[in-house]
């Protein structure tokens, strides 16, 4: 059984790691800190970030599974299809969302923006209606949340706003 401590599911050494590879830190200055090698801190920076990636990847299920509803849409679909849709479904379920279209609009930017080109679907889209009347958006075109164990030091704010975006 996994304990959580302070540092979620992450040990105490990966989180420091993270941490200052967060903060530039190269791996060779993390492995003088740490009196070990860098082979070594990078293995356990990139079982930190695998321990991220699948905890991201629950909490997307769990988000699913807590959905009144799951849109799914593939392209070519304009986005005011899209709206239409959303708006609709929920009607269906009796569900009076917390937004409003160009709050939707501004959700698709800012969550989905690799999914659009111009203001057409290029890539599927996924969309969760909650019974509370919220909404939240997935792009399967996420990749950097997808293989978010490969990355550098450089994209660690793109990890910390794909985890925030959750």
């Amino acid at each position: 059984m996994t304990i959580i401590a302070s540092h979620g599911l992450l040990t105490r050494k990966q989180y420091y790691v993270l941490k200052r590879r967060f903060e530039g830190a190269t791996q060779d200055a993390i492995a003088k800190e740490l009196n070990t090698t860098r082979a070594n801190v990078s293995i356990i920076e990139s079982n930190a970030l695998k321990k991220i990636a699948l905890a991201m990847k629950t909490l997307q299920i769990v988000k699913e599974l807590l959905s009144a509803k799951i849109i799914e849409i593939d392209p070519p679909a304009d986005i005011f299809t899209i709206l239409q849709i959303v708006f609709n479904e929920a009607d269906k379920l009796n569900i009076k969302l917390k937004t409003n279209m160009i709050h939707l609009m501004n959700m698709f930017r800012t969550k989905a923006s690799k999914c659009f080109e111009r203001k057409k679907l290029k890539s599927k889209l996924k969309i969760l209606i909650f019974y509370e009347g919220s909404i939240d958006i997935y792009c399967e075109e996420n990749e950097f949340c997808k293989n978010i164990e490969k990355f550098s030091k450089s994209q660690f704010q793109k990890i910390v706003k794909c985890i925030l975006s959750l």
